[in-house]
């Protein structure tokens, strides 16, 4: 079985607390050298306790240094760090566009009037559904099947 445990996008992805961490050295990296606690929390969510524990935790770490109160500044190794989770988001950003979302390519509708395969069909919204019509509209598409006025329509 594979171990995900050192892939980026599984870490940042499937573990709330990395996810989290990420975003305050985004935060601190975005806002350094004067970054404060309360403000980082309310940007995500969590109390500033646990934004105080989870910089204790990057600073242990080497991933951020601490110059006194509220003067925080991300490492080498932190930017590194954020780097490498943010191009595997990237990545996977991209996959999701390209590989998914563009290939897309049929979507169902419900046939308004009878349509046969190849025909060119006008397409609209009305009341959150999606309608292919013979009547010209702004958007259109090809029918990929037969249907009936009710039926659903590829």
């Amino acid at each position: 079985m594979t171990d995900f445990t050192d892939d980026p996008l599984y870490v940042i992805l499937r573990s709330k607390r990395e996810a989290t961490r990420f975003q305050i050295l985004v935060e601190i990296a975005e806002h350094q050298p004067a970054v404060r606690q309360q403000e980082i929390a309310g940007k995500l969510g969590v109390t500033p306790q646990a934004v105080s524990e989870y910089i204790r935790e990057l600073v242990d770490e080497g991933l951020v240094t601490a110059h006194g109160r509220g003067r925080y500044e991300v490492t080498k190794n932190g930017i590194e760090w954020v780097l490498r989770h943010a191009e595997a988001l990237e990545s996977y950003a991209r996959h999701i566009n390209r590989d998914i979302i563009q290939q897309v390519a049929v979507w169902t509708a419900i046939a308004r009037d009878e349509i046969h395969n190849g025909d060119t069909v006008g397409v609209l919204m009305q009341d959150g559904w999606l309608y292919a019509t013979k009547e010209e509209q702004s958007a259109t598409g090809l029918a990929t099947m037969d249907a009936q006025p009710g039926e659903d329509l590829g």
